[in-house]
Formats: structure tokens, C-alpha cells, sequence
């Protein structure tokens, strides 16, 4: 993946996917995280579509958590 391709902001936000996922142990960046990442700008082109289409931010930000915490976590031995 040629990365320097991407614009500034899907640099930036997969970026802070990954930090996502190093902090939870998870072994990848799974969509889960870039999801979450993207919600959590609340500016972001996501969040204004949702807001449009009448979708509960909130609700699909409590419901990534859940499936993030679901997800295998790396052991430390």
C-alpha cells in the first residue's frame, strides 16, 4: 500500500486507527477501528452523512465499542 498516496486526513486517520488498536493489544487495524476513528472527528464527512440520514451517532459509536471489545486481544507473557 503506497500510503503517501492517501490524502492528509485518511493519513491521519489511519494513523490514529492504529494507535487505536495498539492501545486495545489488538494484532490489526481492523474496520472497526478506522469506523470508530472517523466518528469520533466531528467533522467529518461521516458524521454529516449520518447526521442527514437520521443516523444515531451515539448508538453506532457504543455498538463499534462493543465489537471492538469483542475482538482478541494479544497476550503478554
Amino acid at each position: 500500500m503506497q500510503i503517501e498516496r492517501f490524502t492528509h486526513q485518511l493519513q491521519q486517520a489511519l494513523a490514529s486507527a492504529q494507535t487505536l488498536a495498539i492501545t486495545r493489544n489488538h494484532n490489526l487495524i481492523e474496520p472497526q477501528h478506522l469506523l470508530l476513528v472517523l466518528l469520533e472527528e466531528r467533522q467529518s464527512l461521516l458524521n454529516s452523512l449520518l447526521s442527514r440520514a437520521s443516523g444515531n451517532v451515539a448508538e453506532l459509536q457504543k455498538r463499534i465499542q462493543k465489537a471492538l471489545d469483542d475482538l482478541p486481544v494479544l497476550s503478554h507473557n
